[in-house]
């Protein structure tokens, strides 16, 4: 009989691929989703409340978004909690803070981190940037350890 293993962690992109860069986070899911088979994966325009639900079946949880910058490519990973509100400037009307709160009202105890690659083009364009395109690889790499890592 074949044992199954219990998938313990969640990544969860948030971004329009219509958007020109605000679409990164999508690609960097689908290049984690083909190597990691320990993970879940979901793609998102933005962080619902109904997400909540699904957010609890897990002991780890990774949002990972674009960040509005001047510089291309640089990649924070902050662990969320009601304590530390440090500004986090997306396109979307997403506030972490308030779905943290939702969880921790719940009493989940989950690891909630939020991992941002900072971009500077969110016109409309169904294509990443050619200046954020030249960083992919190097951002697909650093993203991978750092996701293999928490």
């Amino acid at each position: 009989m074949k044992e199954y293993k219990k998938i313990d962690k969640l990544i969860i992109s948030i971004g329009n691929s219509l958007r020109t860069d605000d679409g990164v986070a999508h690609l960097i899911v689908d290049n984690l989703s083909c190597k990691m088979g320990n993970c879940d994966f979901i793609k998102a325009t933005q962080l619902l409340p109904e997400h909540i639900d699904i957010i609890i079946r897990y002991k780890t949880a990774i949002i990972i978004d674009a960040e509005i910058n001047n510089h291309y490519g640089l990649i924070k990973l902050k662990k969320l909690n009601k304590e530390n509100k440090t500004p986090f400037y997306a396109s979307h009307n997403i506030d972490f803070f308030d779905i943290l709160s939702m969880l921790k009202d719940q009493d989940y105890d989950i690891d909630l981190f939020l991992l941002t690659i900072t971009v500077k083009n969110l016109g409309f364009k169904d294509q990443i940037s050619g200046e954020l395109c030249k960083y992919i690889p190097i951002i697909n790499k650093q993203i991978f350890e750092i996701v293999s890592n928490v």
